[in-house]
């Protein structure tokens, strides 16, 4: 036996088998040797093989704490935690100290949600064991399931200080400083642990997921691509590439992800709803509720799970249902953030003292023991909501602030440079927009303007009026983001385009159009087209442009309540809000200057409330397409939404940073003018 364990420990097991197979063939039930063939198989894939033997070396008499602290570990990998935590606990009544059961009693007692029983003996092993790194790093993972994030820190540095080469202790706390909204520093500590491990794989998932949330698609793609090289099968991933390629609506690479993924995958309604997202991007709604209903059914009522349900019922117009849905997913989870900010976004004005009583514990608590992110910035902004119905507008416009601050450092908005960009816009897109005259005039409908203007509401019209999409079908920043190879430098793909020729733009209309082509959307209805109806004229002379517009002060707030999350880089801030929406005006004026008349249609938000048959009629006429009204339930939220906004207006103070950077909109006219 001592020559088996030799063969295994420098890697040959075959010979390690063959060796006690024969000494099986002496004594049956010989533990040592029924334990080491439980190992080879284990490590062969043999998983029930390996338990079957690592129980029968546990059932001798004289099998040590080592074997029963491997069949506990192998039996957790399984999923078998009674099992495990038998094990783990006979382990230490042979050996009270044994390192190795301790750290797996530990992770069992995680794994089983027993927390604080994880926390008390993990604890006071990493008193007791001096010099222990793992020991700190388990009792680290527990303090971070608990939300006792501070804690958790100081466990992780403690491993780190005791062996600065203890992998798994730097990323599990990379992972905790991605939680706090810490991203750069966070990029910075995975990229520590590549450099003594380039094979690390929750290194780059992490990676990919810090850039991801920062809009750097891209960079996160690239970390994902690097991590396939050596390891293609990772779930977590796989599945990460699929949202990835939806964030940057590269659907016909998401969809292929998609399709790649394994059919027998654990927690399949992860799946369900990427598939829900893909589906409602190309506009097929009601697939896309039937693969959130599948998601909500084969998750066993995971909060996710039945969140994504509830909104996909409330874009089909199902609104009352979707409500019932969340408030049944609240009785049962008082804490889950997801929820309450559906509840709020849906109807605020059925949230009692009660609820909001609930959010601002649920806040607290969270705070305290240093909840996600964006947990943090969901409650905030459900308070907000909240907090505006009851008429506590200050209040509802603090909580909105704190929302929008957390949100600032993950999509930070730079005012100057989007203004430096606006300029070159005007400075050059005139002769551009003239020179593309002459080419096949192909003219698609974009449906364009600020966020919460109306474009939203026009889509849905040319949907047959009845569902809403949430995160809409970027098909242009999608071609301008090929071009740049970087989201977060969108704001640069234009300038490529100045120095091609008719036929490149030819071949980029031909690609945009077998975009949208792959889906059943009649119209490209991302708002921040805006911002790019220059090269979207240079690649589509005719094009034509609904252009959705709404009271300055008014669209302002709506967007300080509800910020765009997709697309380029947007201002959190009420001062860079005024900023942002002053150089809209100035990049619409001229644009009008320089397209033809009948290339534009200008719907305004309140009289497409008003009056929606008067509008569909236009849209109608516009874009020679069939054009139905939105559901009463869709325009009744939306007229809700429009009424709350009115006594924030009256806070004249608090709102001073948006008024005065609102107030030079004139000046911008007269400078305009003078720049054409």
């Amino acid at each position: 036996m001592e020559t088996a364990y030799a063969h295994w420990r420098v890697g040959q097991p075959a010979q390690a088998s063959v060796l006690c197979e024969g000494v099986l063939q002496v004594a049956p039930l010989h533990a040592p040797a029924l334990h080491l063939l439980g190992l080879v198989a284990h490590a062969d894939g043999r998983i029930e093989e390996a338990l079957s033997l690592l129980e029968l070396a546990c059932a001798q008499a004289d099998a040590p704490a080592d074997f029963h602290s491997n069949h506990a570990e192998i039996s957790r990998q399984s999923g078998l935690l009674d099992r495990a935590e038998r094990a783990a606990r006979r382990a230490l009544s042979l050996e009270p100290d044994h390192p190795a059961a301790v750290a797996n009693l530990g992770i069992i007692l995680q794994e089983a949600g027993q927390l604080e029983a994880s926390h008390e003996l993990l604890s006071r092993t990493a008193q007791e064991i001096q010099g222990d790194a793992d020991a700190f790093n388990n009792l680290g993972n527990t303090l971070q399931l608990m939300g006792r994030f501070k804690e958790a820190e100081r466990s992780y540095l403690a491993a780190i200080d005791l062996d600065p080469s203890h992998e798994a202790a730097r990323c599990n706390l990379a992972s905790l400083q991605r939680v706090w909204g810490t991203f750069d520093v966070a990029i910075q500590t995975y990229r520590q642990v590549l450099e003594m491990n380039p094979q690390n794989i929750p290194a780059y998932i992490g990676l990919a997921e810090a850039h991801g949330t920062c809009r750097r698609t891209r960079l996160a793609l690239q970390e994902l691509d690097k991590l396939a090289s050596f390891f293609p099968s990772d779930l977590q991933a796989q599945r990460l590439r699929v949202q990835l390629l939806l964030d940057s609506s590269d659907l016909e690479a998401a969809e292929e992800a998609l399709l790649a993924l394994p059919s027998s995958a654990p927690e399949p309604w992860h799946d369900r709803l990427l598939q829900a997202r893909l589906l409602a991007m190309r506009g097929n709604a009601h697939q896309a509720l039937e693969a959130c209903r599948q998601a909500r059914e084969v998750s066993q009522g995971h909060p996710l799970a039945l969140t994504a349900h509830a909104m996909a019922l409330a874009r089909a117009g199902e609104a009352t249902q979707a409500c019932l849905d969340l408030r049944q997913l609240l009785e049962q989870s008082p804490a889950c953030a997801g929820a309450w900010l559906a509840l709020a976004e849906l109807a605020p004005e059925r949230l009692s003292a009660r609820d909001i009583t609930s959010m601002r514990a649920a806040l607290d608590q969270g705070v305290a023991r240093g909840m996600h992110w964006q947990d943090v910035v969901a409650l905030q902004r459900a308070l907000g909501h909240a907090l505006l119905e009851t008429r506590e507008e200050e209040s509802a416009l603090a909580a909105y602030q704190l929302a929008n601050a957390s949100e600032a450092i993950a999509r930070p908005f730079d005012p100057a440079r989007f203004e430096s960009w606006v300029d070159r816009q005007i400075a050059t897109h005139a002769s551009l927009l003239d020179s593309g005259q002459g080419r096949q005039p192909f003219s698609p409908v974009f449906v364009i303007g600020m966020p919460h203007a109306g474009a939203d509401l026009v889509a849905c019209m040319l949907r047959g009026g009845s569902c809403l999409i949430e995160a809409p079908f970027d098909p242009v920043g999608h071609l301008l983001t090929s071009i740049t190879q970087e989201d977060d430098r969108l704001f640069d793909a234009t300038v490529p385009l100045e120095g091609l020729s008719d036929d490149d733009h030819a071949e980029l209309a031909r690609y945009y159009l077998d975009c949208v082509n792959a889906t059943s959307l009649r119209v490209d209805a991302c708002p921040a087209n805006f911002l790019f109806v220059g090269a979207i004229a240079r690649i589509f002379p005719a094009a034509r442009f609904i252009v959705c517009g709404r009271d300055p002060l008014e669209n302002c707030l709506a967007c300080y309540q509800r910020p765009p999350w997709h697309g380029p880089a947007f201002p959190r801030d009420l001062h860079g809000l005024g900023i942002y929406y002053r150089q809209y005006v100035r990049l619409m004026r001229h644009w009008k200057a320089y397209l033809q008349p009948s290339q534009l249609l200008e719907i305004d938000h309140a009289v497409l409330l008003d009056d929606p048959v008067r509008v569909a009629q236009q849209i109608a006429a516009f874009c020679r397409l069939p054009c139905a009204l939105p559901s009463a339930g869709l325009l009744a939220r939306a007229a809700r939404h429009a009424e709350a906004l009115a006594p924030l207006k009256r806070c004249v103070q608090p709102l001073h940073p948006l008024l005065a950077a609102l107030r030079g909109m004139q000046a911008d006219g007269t400078r305009e003018k003078r720049l054409g």
